[in-house]
């Protein structure tokens, strides 16, 4: 992809069960989430569904920002372009409307 790839990892809260957990004991969260321009993403919550921001919504990720910690932290926000969308966006510089996607 010719870009930086911020790999984020997993923060567990709670027992050593949940540091050992699979993806499939965990419900499909993994250990790790590798983030870069261009990344096509699938969401796995529904976030907003009166606008289309459900399970299964399809986008591409067009910019990732960070605290000024850095990866391998959790970014502060991802801006992302979904394929089916009705809400409000944020017009980026190329003209793009994008999301803006803060992590839960």
């Amino acid at each position: 992809m010719n870009c930086p790839v911020a790999k984020i990892l997993a923060v567990h809260t709670g027992s050593r069960e949940a540091i050992n957990a699979d993806s499939d004991t965990a419900k499909g969260l993994e250990s790790q989430l590798l983030l870069a321009r261009g990344t096509r993403i699938m969401l796995t919550a529904n976030l907003w569904t009166a606008v289309g921001l459900v399970n299964g919504s399809m986008g591409t990720v067009q910019d990732i920002i960070f605290n000024d910690r850095g990866p391998p932290c959790l970014p502060t926000v991802a801006f992302i372009s979904f394929d089916s969308y009705e809400g409000l966006t944020i017009t980026a510089s190329d003209s793009t409307e994008v999301v803006l996607i803060v992590p839960i």
